[in-house]
């Protein structure tokens, strides 16, 4: 891992409990260099803050569920075929 260079790309969150809930996706836009969140069928443009406070936990419902990381050849080659 540490030979390695990886890049956070994308989270996905929970909001809610153990018995229910709702799910949405922040996704990097590595050549545009910003963040977007997903949530059913609205996208919209979020800052890195929103993105770690609604990724972290702590007293509000939402967490982090699980992450993407890629590999630095990954990631120039999204940004290479950024459209």
């Amino acid at each position: 891992m540490n030979r390695h260079a990886y890049t956070l790309h994308a989270i996905c969150v929970h909001d809610g409990n153990a018995e229910s809930g709702h799910y949405y996706t922040f996704i990097y836009d590595h050549c545009g260099k910003k963040w977007h969140k997903f949530n059913d069928i609205r996208v919209s443009e979020v800052s890195e803050e929103l993105v770690l406070r609604e990724s972290m936990g702590g007293d509000d419902k939402k967490t982090a569920y699980w992450l993407v990381y890629v590999s630095e050849k990954t990631r120039a080659e999204l940004a290479a075929t950024h459209v």
